[in-house]
């Protein structure tokens, strides 16, 4: 049930106020686990436990409090850690890196666990949880806290026990890695569409895609793009341009055209046009995530002042930047992968010193 509740609600499928800002909370939640950098008091040195140079460590994790109430009961799980100095062969390396690994995820979730555990019961009541919410300026009616107690709760014992507590957060991190996955997913399918179907695409998905592009980075807030859905009439105009290939681009049926505001300074100037590159990459994005193709087109034709008279680009405050064609591609736009590099990233990175 708790697994449930928190995929849909990673999901945005609820709409309520209140699980929006649960949201939120887990989130913060996962700021605040990253910004730990101390294990103390769970992680602790033992140099007794080791030999040979070794350095070890154990790890103390409450196992909170079970149905019976009342009284608490304390366990102490002991794990070493080897961390050797030289490793012979690489399996036994990436042993103990993965090792490693786990157990300081394990430590930091035990010193998460601990900052809302205020009385350090090893359990966390929903008052402490009410406190969690209303640090993090989350508004929440009894009611609503009940709610959200109850479904981590899972052995409804009237505490929250780090076991449950464990299981909740590592299902939300997998939900947030899911969704990491999928935007990794969309960016790596985006590719040039050759084809498009005449069927016009729905105003909503390109308002969408739109409202991605204004969420591209610019420095100084400037915001310098502007955005010209050209009409039948301006398609055909512009598509006339070309002679040769009047009668194939005529038939796309989306022609979006960025422009950048001009500025007199060459830095701003350079920055305004990189902010409306980016704003084409989102709005491209946005369209493939919704199974929509498209083509950033650099023809020289658009850069001359008689498209800008067509679209009506103010030539003496903007300049045209691109114009995307997107449309419903032939044969759909899934499962075609994303567009071929000749370069992998090895051969194009640089670490300097």
């Amino acid at each position: 049930m708790k697994r449930e509740v928190f995929s849909i609600l990673l999901e945005k499928r609820v709409n309520d106020m209140f699980i929006t800002n649960v949201v939120l909370a887990c989130l913060l939640c996962v700021v605040l686990l990253s910004s730990v950098n101390s294990f103390s008091p769970f992680l602790i040195p033992n140099p007794n436990k080791c030999g040979n140079g070794e350095i070890c460590y154990e790890i103390r994790r409450p196992t909170g409090r079970g149905p019976s109430g009342g009284r608490h009961v304390q366990a102490q799980v002991r794990t070493q850690i080897r961390l050797k100095s030289q490793v012979d062969d690489v399996d036994s390396s990436l042993s103990a890196a993965l090792s490693e690994t786990q157990t300081f995820f394990d430590a930091s979730l035990l010193e998460l666990f601990s900052k809302i555990d205020v009385d350090s019961s090893g359990s966390i009541d929903e008052s402490e949880l009410s406190s969690l919410l209303t640090s993090l300026s989350i508004t929440a009616s009894p009611s609503d806290v009940s709610a959200l107690f109850s479904s981590l709760d899972v052995d409804a014992s009237g505490t929250i026990c780090f076991e449950e507590f464990s299981q909740w957060y590592s299902s939300t991190l997998s939900n947030q890695d899911s969704h990491a996955d999928s935007v990794r997913t969309n960016i790596l399918s985006r590719h040039t569409a050759a084809q498009f179907e005449t069927m016009t695409v729905p105003n909503s998905v390109v308002t969408s895609a739109l409202e991605c592009a204004i969420k591209a980075p610019n420095h100084r807030l400037t915001e310098p793009w502007k955005f010209y859905l050209l009409g039948p009439k301006s398609i055909q105009s512009a598509s006339d341009l070309v002679p040769s290939k009047s009668l194939k681009w005529s038939k796309i049926p989306g022609w979006m055209v960025f422009t950048s505001k001009k500025s007199d300074d060459p830095v701003v100037h350079k920055e305004n046009l990189l902010a409306v590159a980016c704003s084409v990459q989102n709005f491209m994005l946005s369209l493939n995530s919704n199974g929509i193709g498209s083509k950033w087109m650099t023809s020289e034709f658009i850069f001359e002042e008689e498209f800008g008279g067509i679209v009506g680009v103010e030539g003496g405050e903007e300049e045209v930047v691109g114009c995307v064609w997107f449309g419903f591609e032939v044969g759909g736009n899934k499962g075609k992968g994303g567009g071929k590099r000749r370069k992998g990233v090895e051969e194009v990175l640089t670490i300097t010193e």
